[in-house]
């Protein structure tokens, strides 16, 4: 888990300045979750991007303690997708999977190699939340 430290101000900011007006619930629209763990691409050849910077890993638990520490007392509901252009259906079983266990919305990756009956199939797999 790579962690967030919440200053003494970033807390103050929030308790006097965002507690109230952000609503109880909040949809982030936008979460990727991924795990590099069996991901046999070599990752020293990823660009210097921030993300790759500051998690190798970013698995649903990070990204639950993540809203944990950034907004107290709220509920968070992330839509998650993975995050990897090589092995993209190893990132959407682990997204399958935190879908399941943490009842998020997810989306699936594709690639464009991906057959409109392939991308079917999959998107129609009955999910239970």
């Amino acid at each position: 888990m790579f962690g967030l430290t919440m200053t003494d101000y970033d807390k103050k900011v929030y308790e006097e300045e965002l507690l109230d007006f952000l609503p109880d619930t909040i949809v982030d629209s936008h979460a990727h979750c991924w795990r590099v763990e069996g991901d046999p691409f070599d990752r020293s050849k990823f660009p210097k991007k921030w993300t790759n910077l500051v998690a190798g890993d970013c698995s649903a638990e990070d990204l639950i303690q993540t809203y944990r520490d950034l907004f107290p007392g709220k509920r968070v509901i992330p839509v998650v997708f993975g995050n990897s252009v090589v092995n993209c259906m190893q990132h959407n079983a682990y997204i399958e999977t935190v879908g399941r266990d943490y009842g998020f919305p997810t989306l699936f990756w594709t690639k464009y190699e991906m057959t409109p009956d392939f991308v079917e199939k999959q998107v129609e797999k009955p999910f239970v939340i």
